[in-house]
């Protein structure tokens, strides 16, 4: 596996909101599963910070009355997953960046996650970049538990952004990633 070195995390925010700015530094296409699987990574404080997007290449499309082309049109089951690279973290620094106490563990193998588009069409994600809002629900929780953040995948410029919609959610997001579902 030749991966690109991982760039120091790029830190935004407005409002309260934070983003996350990784690099794609990898990525491969699982034929049999019809799926990429892009792993983003980034260094931050000596610490490697990373998670891996399996990104199905079949979407359901269901256009939405009165939006813009591809808003809200595109949707799929997808998932966040720990990485697979040697000495990477994710949920302990995320915790941390959002004022969190530490989970005692690392995000699960496998997190499900509901997909839609906000811009961009997941056919094209090697070509453009794609905005998604994901939808997660830590297993056995509440529905109150329910969160929502966004996935940017900047294919072109090997970038993969995670943001907050809400901090109000933080809890519920991470917990879901430590939690996972089933694969």
């Amino acid at each position: 596996m030749n991966l690109a070195l991982p760039p120091p995390l790029r830190i935004s925010g407005e409002g309260g909101v934070t983003g996350l700015e990784l690099g794609l530094v990898w990525h491969q296409l699982f034929e049999k599963q019809d799926a990429y699987v892009f792993f983003a990574a980034a260094t931050h404080e000596g610490a490697l910070l990373a998670f891996n997007v399996y990104f199905p290449r079949r979407w359901e499309h269901h256009p939405t009355e009165g939006f813009p082309e591809d808003v809200f049109a595109w949707r799929s089951p997808m998932a966040l997953a720990r990485s697979v690279l040697d000495g990477s973290a994710f949920a302990r620094p995320l915790a941390a960046l959002w004022g969190l106490e530490a989970p005692a563990r690392e995000i699960a193998e496998f997190t499900g996650v509901a997909a839609v588009s906000l811009s961009g069409s997941p056919a094209r994600v090697l070509e453009e970049k794609l905005r998604l809002k994901l939808f997660v629900e830590p297993d056995g929780a509440a529905p109150d538990a329910a969160a929502e953040f966004y996935l940017n995948i900047d294919f072109p410029n090997r970038l993969v952004m995670l943001r907050e919609k809400n901090p109000a959610w933080r809890q519920a997001i991470l917990d879901a990633l430590v939690s996972g579902t089933a694969a």
